[in-house]
């Protein structure tokens, strides 16, 4: 079932509002978790590369949305918002898959980031290592 027209503006705040929400959570989440999976030692450098990608991705994806609407116009000049909604519907899906890979892979190597003391989490996991070695 493809909305209509008008239902799309709606559609389109409601999902710039929860990709603005998405952002605050994942800031307030993957800064903190960036001390815990890398050195003490390049700490600076893990942050200053996350948010290039990060900032990076969101300039790419406000360069998308313009595209699509430069180039998606009816004859009489009304915005056809049909296109920007299913781009922000794939990216917010392509996010999701990319969050539970994520989740599944830390899963596997120990669970540092859904830990309840992921510091002590973290020194069990290098005792291992370093005993294998």
């Amino acid at each position: 079932m493809i909305p209509n027209e008008t239902d799309l503006i709606g559609f389109g705040i409601l999902a710039y509002s929860l990709v603005g929400l998405a952002y605050s959570f994942f800031t307030a989440t993957v800064w903190p978790c960036i001390s815990y999976l890398v050195s003490s030692k390049t700490v600076g450098t893990a942050m200053g590369i996350a948010y290039c990608i990060q900032a990076c991705g969101v300039s790419i994806g406000s360069f998308i949305v313009g595209f699509i609407s430069s180039s998606n116009k009816t004859s009489g000049g009304k915005l056809v918002y049909k296109w920007i909604f299913w781009y922000l519907a794939g990216a917010a899906s392509l996010a999701t898959t990319a969050a539970l890979i994520l989740t599944i892979l830390d899963h596997r190597k120990g669970g540092i980031l859904f830990a309840k003391d992921p510091k002590e989490t973290l020194k069990r996991l290098q005792e291992d290592n370093t005993k294998s070695d």
